[in-house]
């Protein structure tokens, strides 16, 4: 996660800094290399599951989970250590909701049926979100895509995911169950 220095008001105007880091987003390291290694991916995907586990515990849901929002740096020997960015969507889990109701937050691409429906976000839905992003690294493809967002939107409500392992056959029968649970509908 990423690291907050301070934050204050000058001049009427809000203000906070925050780490600097050097190094590419999830999404640029996905375009660059198309489909990530197996062991890279794991590497990458246990890594953002700890910053969930620790955001969770603290009640807070972070509702735009996508490779943009994750930075990998280099950290000692590993090029591959991830920094959780943009909690510009984050809520705490029981806040009162500070949207319309009914209106979707997040990119479609990786958001939850749930939060597709206007159900609302829940620690669930940052985890199927963390699902769709583990399928783009193993498979280099988004799972739901169409014309419109509506198509789209039709599709991760009503239509379960290719299989990881049609695109990987090395992947492997728990490591595809495992995605496809993470982006279980319910």
């Amino acid at each position: 996660i990423i690291s907050l220095y301070c934050s204050s008001v000058r001049s009427g105007l809000p203000f906070f800094s925050m780490e600097l880091l050097e190094g590419q987003t999830l999404t640029e390291k996905i375009k660059n290399e198309k489909r990530l290694s197996v062991v890279d991916a794991i590497h990458i995907l246990d890594q953002i599951a700890d910053a969930l586990t620790k955001i969770h515990g603290k009640n807070i849901i972070h509702r735009d989970m996508k490779p943009d929002n994750i930075m990998l740096i280099t950290k000692g020997n590993d090029s591959n250590y991830v920094k959780l960015l943009d909690f510009g969507l984050a809520k705490m889990e029981h806040q009162t909701r500070l949207t319309q109701t009914g209106m979707v937050m997040g990119t479609l691409s990786y958001i939850s049926p749930e939060q597709v429906s206007g159900a609302g976000a829940f620690p669930a839905s940052d985890l199927y979100s963390l699902g769709v992003i583990f399928f783009e690294m193993i498979t280099g493809e988004k799972p739901f895509v169409g014309p419109t967002t509506i198509d789209v939107m039709k599709l991760i409500l009503d239509k379960d995911p290719i299989e990881p392992i049609r695109y990987r056959p090395e992947v492997g029968k728990q490591l595809n169950g495992l995605i496809l649970d993470m982006m279980a509908k319910s």
